[in-house]
């Protein structure tokens, strides 16, 4: 028999086998994710050997072995081994991908995985619902031993989270009790074993398994409160039989192979343990029956089984999210490029086109204003906006400013030191002119010369929507004029996180350069800037409750608490997170009629909390994410730095030296 072990909530009671164990702290020590990285790139590096390995390790113990290079192949062999017996399958995403498969064959596929009872209340629905601290759990990893009892006539199919190439050791993790219930019950054993999941040695496997269960947790808890309960139990499926306990391995390619040698080759990396889900605002929508997580809804778009990747919305909470920096909204956004110059644009595709050309539009709208945002008010024009330009007629467009920042008078700099270098963007420009002026206002009001450059869009908006070249054009420009300030030593500030995102991380990535390389290590967002100078100020009048909405783009930065912080600098504001997640605009993709609905479906939440009385304003450092708020509650948002510039404010000295350089945040 081959060694199978369970990775599962420490269970010295019935009860533990509950969200309550789930959600309990880790008493283990941290994950060493330096090791589990090097794990991952031997797997990678070693591939063809450790499979090798494993399957002769198999052979040895007198498992069969079956090797399927594709999902069909793997579904017929199951069937053979059915004969005509239901077939009751763990929820793996390597299951999921044999599913239509199976069910092209006529097999009886029922699924076991959902919560146990009653004891998996309260059900979350929202990532925001989790309990606090991380769900994280005490675990265990025990050997599994095979029961006494006679098995049943039924075919158990399991997915493998980690293998071990050294003896053919099986690692599954189970958070309810259906995989341990699976494996007593079956009278045939089959385990899917994609070949990602084998590793050198059980010391691997063991660290693989162990991040599975403390990053997944989160998402576990949100996928068993969407998840109904098992219809019956397996005692109800089919009566005892009088053979003998079977055991077979699949090993599944399935186009795993040729991820090695692709531009997607990051997501053999991937452990599967579906942290990417937890945060992940459009995954209830792509999630289906299969289970979908953002990785998989990639990987089965490679596999064209997945004809579309419009749910995405490159928000990047999967990579802030994943123990192995993944990067999935940058393999999206190129996947989206190979398609488009694989089978040309069509209508829709010029339509995304044009939405992602925001600073084209901008400035068009803004020398129209105000007749613009009159006109786009009417009915008629809504009409032809839909039509034409897809963008859903309930949609308000931001309101368009004529004294746009950069077209206004500006008084000379002055000859503070040291010099900062502020790229504004487009929304401060174009819709929302009060930010940049106070931003300038702010700096210079603590000693500083604010240099404004050039500058274009920062082609996030074009990016998003697979139109790489243009956004290239668009980054050159900008790395070009900024890389002149870098190479002087001076700070690059930014107000707007789409535009600290695309600087500071995405440029060197997506278009690397020694000179994109300069221009992330020297700009900064403005919260942690001002933080570190120490400004701090004073609200006159009474006490100023302030909900404060944290946008994705911040997050995916790491730059989570910091604008609360520098608010709660000042006397007389009391500042709380809204902490409801995304807003669902997400750049434009709530702007399209296509995704309207979920756009509002995702924000419902957020809108909720923000139309509470116990605020007295709205705050957020996101445009767009102050569009959709206003969009769904009706009430004004402001950014940060307006509520900054009613106070009075003071700082520290700040040495020349202190705006010299930058840490890419």
């Amino acid at each position: 028999m081959v060694p199978i072990y369970l990775r599962e909530p420490c269970n010295r009671t019935a009860q533990e086998r509950s969200a309550a164990v789930l959600a309990r702290r880790a008493s283990e020590a941290p994950l060493d994710l330096s090791r589990l990285r090097a794990d991952r790139q031997r797997a990678a590096c070693d591939a063809d050997v450790l499979v090798a390995r494993f399957a002769e390790a198999l052979a040895a113990r007198g498992v069969r072995v079956t090797w399927a290079p594709t999902a069909a192949a793997a579904a017929a062999r199951i069937a053979a081994l059915a004969q005509e017996r239901p077939v009751a399958a763990s929820r793996a995403a390597v299951v999921a991908e044999l599913y239509e498969s199976l069910l092209d064959l006529g097999v009886r596929v029922i699924s076991t995985y959902g919560p146990q009872g009653s004891s998996f209340a309260p059900r979350y629905e929202h990532a925001w619902q989790l309990p606090r601290p991380p769900a994280l759990a005490n675990w265990q990893t025990r050997p599994w031993q095979e029961p006494s009892n006679p098995p049943r006539a039924l075919l158990g199919l399991l997915g493998v989270n980690a293998a071990s190439a050294a003896n053919g050791s099986l690692y599954l993790l189970q958070h309810s009790e259906n995989i341990g219930e699976l494996l007593a019950a079956a009278q045939t054993l089959v385990f899917a074993v994609g070949r990602e999941k084998i590793v050198a040695d059980d010391a691997a496997a063991q660290r693989q398994v162990a991040a599975c269960s403390a990053y997944g947790c989160e998402a576990v808890l949100l996928d068993l409160g969407r998840t109904p309960a098992p219809a019956q139990p397996l005692a109800a499926l089919a009566g005892l039989s009088e053979g003998e306990r079977a055991v077979e391995v699949i090993l599944l390619d399935n186009g795993r192979r040729d991820l090695l040698e692709g531009p997607h080759r990051a997501l053999y990396d991937c452990i599967g343990c579906r942290a990417c889900s937890a945060r992940c605002p459009t995954y209830p929508f792509f999630r289906g029956p299969r289970g979908w997580s953002p990785k998989d809804y990639l990987w089965s778009h490679l596999r064209g089984e997945n004809p579309s990747l419009d749910l995405c919305t490159l928000c990047g909470n999967c990579e802030a999210d994943c123990p192995l920096d993944i990067p999935i909204p940058a393999m999206i956004a190129a996947r989206r490029q190979e398609t488009l110059r694989a089978r040309g644009r069509n209508w829709g595709d010029w339509q995304r086109r044009v939405q992602g050309n925001v600073e084209a539009l901008s400035r068009a709208f803004s020398r129209a204003a105000p007749v613009s945002n009159h006109l786009v008010g009417l009915p008629p024009v809504r009409a032809v906006m839909d039509k034409v330009f897809g963008i859903a007629p309930q949609r308000q467009l931001p309101r368009f400013r004529r004294d746009r920042f950069d077209a206004r008078p500006r008084r000379p700099a002055g000859n503070g030191t040291p010099p900062v270098v502020y790229f504004y963007g487009c929304f401060a420009n174009y819709n929302h002119p009060e930010v940049a002026e106070t931003a300038v206002r702010i700096l210079e009001h603590l000693g500083y010369q604010v240099l404004l450059p050039p500058w274009k869009c920062c082609g996030i908006p074009l990016y998003a929507k697979g139109e790489i070249d243009a956004a290239r054009r668009l980054v050159e420009f900008n790395v070009r004029t900024l890389a002149a300030y870098a190479e002087r030593g001076l700070t690059i500030l930014t107000t707007c996180p789409s535009c600290q995102l695309a600087l500071a991380r995405d440029y060197p990535r997506l278009f690397p350069s020694s000179a994109a390389d300069r221009v992330a290590a020297h700009t900064r967002f403005i919260s942690p800037f001002l933080l570190e100078r120490g400004v701090e100020g004073t609200l006159p009048g009474r006490a100023w409750r302030v909900g404060y909405h944290l946008p994705c783009h911040l997050r995916a930065l790491g730059l989570r608490d910091e604008t609360p912080q520098l608010l709660a600098r000042v006397r007389g504001v009391e500042v709380a997170p809204l902490d409801r997640g995304c807003c669902g605009l997400s750049g434009t993709f709530g702007l399209e009629r296509a995704h309207y609905r979920e756009s509002m479906a995702i924000g419902a939440g957020l809108f909720a909390a923000a139309r509470s009385t116990r605020w007295d304003e709205i705050a957020t450092d996101c445009g767009a994410c102050k569009l959709q708020i206003e969009h769904g509650t009706g009430r004004q948002v402001v950014h940060p730095l307006e509520i900054l510039a009613r106070a009075e404010l003071s700082a520290r000295a700040v040495p020349a030296a202190a705006a010299m350089g930058g840490s890419g945040r």
